[in-house]
Order: structure tokens, then sequence, then C-alpha cells
């Protein structure tokens, strides 16, 4: 039922050992992901049904917590990536194959599942959990260079995006395992003492209103840390009680430090070189960091801004390509599979593209804004 070609016949050609050998794969790639899914579903309902909660107002953050949750993210495009790679094609070949979208669609709901997972495994501080994901990328990896070598007896090439999308998928799969590995190491967390329960990576949250420093990069990226503090506001009246609390990095005394450390070398080098003091240079080498990544976020904000006007031509081209016909299509005996630019130029992709854009370039301005406002307030204490 999930691996029938009805396009290839009876006759065990090239094509059809090679077509039923990508079905077999994505039909493996589906059971693993269907695992990890069920898995996470369990751990969520036995958090709830247990009610099992952490300390009150402690944050637990693991290893490397920021290159994961990046990581996980380019793993999540990755897969929408391949998930309109999987529709287009069974749009535009004769015989739709039901794996080509299964299976895309499995690894896009496994990726949700794992950041699920490792957000529940940190608010619950139960490390052993992970081993599940430990476990969960070298199959998947496997999975995977299976289906290169696959592709790659079906005559792909690296022109071709399903191809491009496997080497991806493949790499982000080893980076996350070379996390979960490190994190094994400094952790320690299968020993009879434990790493994690050193207080290095808590943060007592108790008396702190201002999460930004401390939340994960999601949470940080859509400022989702303040939906508690609006929805106290919108059951009552804010008081000044529900908004004091600043980290210590955040305090005034701590930007003075900072910047009486910077002060006091620029006055050493002034006075050996016999110049006068620059505040510009003190300044800069205090707040250059946070002022380089708003900078960034600044640009990436404006370019991201220009792929709605960019698309336009790509849409009205591909509404005429439909109108008169001369859109690529594929058979059974020649299946169509498109490469990364005419990938691009299909126009329901560059819709959901100009859909993402404008969501990225609303988080960079955002966060743009917060950096900018958040450094200039560090500066005039």
């Amino acid at each position: 039922m999930f691996c029938p070609d009805p396009g290839i016949g009876n006759n065990w050609t090239v094509a059809r050992i090679s077509s039923e050998k990508e079905c077999y794969v994505d039909f493996i790639n589906l059971l693993v992901n269907i695992m990890l899914v069920l898995m996470t579903f369990l751990l969520i309902s036995w958090q709830k049904c247990m009610k099992i909660q952490k300390k009150d107002r402690e944050l637990v953050r693991y290893h490397e917590h920021t290159s994961r949750w990046i990581l996980m993210l380019c793993l999540l495009c990755i897969n929408l990536i391949e998930c309109g790679e999987a529709i287009m094609v069974n749009q535009l070949n004769d015989f739709p194959k039901l794996h080509n979208v299964i299976s895309p669609f499995s690894s896009l709901l496994s990726s949700v599942a794992a950041i699920s997972f490792y957000h529940y495994v940190e608010r619950l501080n139960r490390p052993k959990l992970l081993l599940l994901l430990f476990l969960f990328w070298p199959i998947a990896i496997c999975i995977k260079l299976a289906k290169l070598i696959t592709l790659y007896g079906m005559g792909f090439n690296i022109y071709h995006l399903r191809l491009e999308v496997a080497w991806a998928t493949t790499i982000v799969y080893s980076l996350l395992t070379a996390i979960d590995a490190t994190l094994l190491v400094v952790q320690k967390y299968l020993c009879d003492k434990p790493y994690h329960k050193e207080p290095e990576y808590k943060f007592d949250l108790s008396n702190i209103q201002y999460l930004h420093p401390y939340v994960n990069l999601f949470s940080r990226a859509t400022f989702s840390w303040l939906l508690p503090l609006l929805k106290l506001g919108y059951q009552r009246p804010l008081e000044l009680a529900d908004l004091e609390g600043l980290p210590e990095d955040e305090k005034a005394d701590h930007q003075f430090r900072r910047f009486n450390e910077v002060f006091m070398k620029e006055k050493e080098s002034a006075e050996r070189q016999g110049r006068q003091i620059s505040l510009w240079k003190c300044y800069w080498f205090t707040f250059w960091r946070t002022l380089f990544v708003g900078g960034i976020m600044k640009i990436m904000g404006d370019i991201v801004n220009l792929i709605g006007p960019l698309s336009i031509s790509v849409i009205l081209a591909y509404v005429a390509s439909v109108k008169d016909g001369s859109l690529p299509h594929g058979t059974a005996e020649k299946p169509y599979y498109p490469t990364s630019w005419e990938f691009l130029q299909n126009g329901f992709v560059m819709s959901v593209v100009v859909l993402i854009s404008t969501f990225m370039q609303s988080t960079f301005s955002n966060n743009f804004n917060h950096l900018a406002i958040a450094e200039g307030t560090h500066l005039r204490t």
C-alpha cells in the first residue's frame, strides 16, 4: 500500500528497483519519526498528569543550549523545504507517490517533537531523558545516508533539490549528535554523581521579571516570555511590584564596572601616548558586541524586506506558465524532480517565502529596536 508504483509496471527495471528502494527508506524514516512523536507525547502527558513541576522560578539551561536551538530551527526550515519539494513532485508527475509526501511531513513533525521534547526535558531537569534524542539522531543519520545512496543510484546530481536537502539534513543531524555527545561528556548525567546537580547552569529567577537573557532562542526572538506579564495585565492593572526585579547584568552597578574597566585601560593608554582620553573609544569597546549584533539584525531585516518586491516578477511568470501550459511535467519512465532554481520559480513556494520573510523582517526589526533601546539605557547609566 505504501510503496506501489503503477507507472512503472511489473518489470524489474532499474527505475522500479530504485523507486522501491527509496520507498522502503522513506517507510523506515516514517516509523522512526512516529516513535519520536509518540515518546514526546508520552513525556508531555506524563508531565501534565503527574503535575511534575520545577522549583518556583528556577530556570535550567544545558550545555550548548543556544546552538541546539539554532540547529533545530534550521532543521525545521529544511523540513519545510522538503515538504514543499515533495508536493511539487507529486503535482508535476503523472503518477503521484504516497511516500514522497508522507515521509517529509513525518520528518517535519519529528523536528517539532524534538524541539518540544528538549524544552520539556529542560523544564523537568531530567537530562537522562536526552538519551532518546542521542539515539534518534544517529538513526536518522543512517536513514539519510541510505536515502543519499538511493538518490545517487537514481541518477540525481548536486543540482537536484532533493539531494541537497538530504545532505543538509544529514549535516544538521550530525551536528546535533555532536552536541548531545558533548552534553553527555560535560554534564556526565549517566554517572553516579552527575554534573547536572551543580548550579552553574541554573538560574534563580525568584525576584527577576526581565527574563530576556535567560529564555530560549525562540522566546527571545519572539518576546513570548512577556506573555505571563501581559496576561496578568489583562486580568488586573499592573503594579510597580509586578515590574520590579532586574538581573545583575542589567543593573547600573554592573554597567558602571564594565565601563570603568575599559575607561581605566584607555586612561593608561592615553597617558603613555600623551593624548586625550577618547570617550567614544570607551563606549565602543564596552558595548561593541551588542552594537555589532544589532547592526547585523538591522541589515538582515532590510535584506529580507526586499524579498517581497523581488518575488512579484517570479510569481507573475509562474502564473503565465500555468496559463500557457509550459510547466515541466514528468512521466512514469522519466519522472520530474526540480532543481533548486526551479523550486524557487514556483509561485506557491515564493508566496510561502514572502510570508516567512515578512515574519523574519518583523522579528529582526523588533530585536534591533530592543537591543538599541537596552544598550542606550546602559550607556546613559
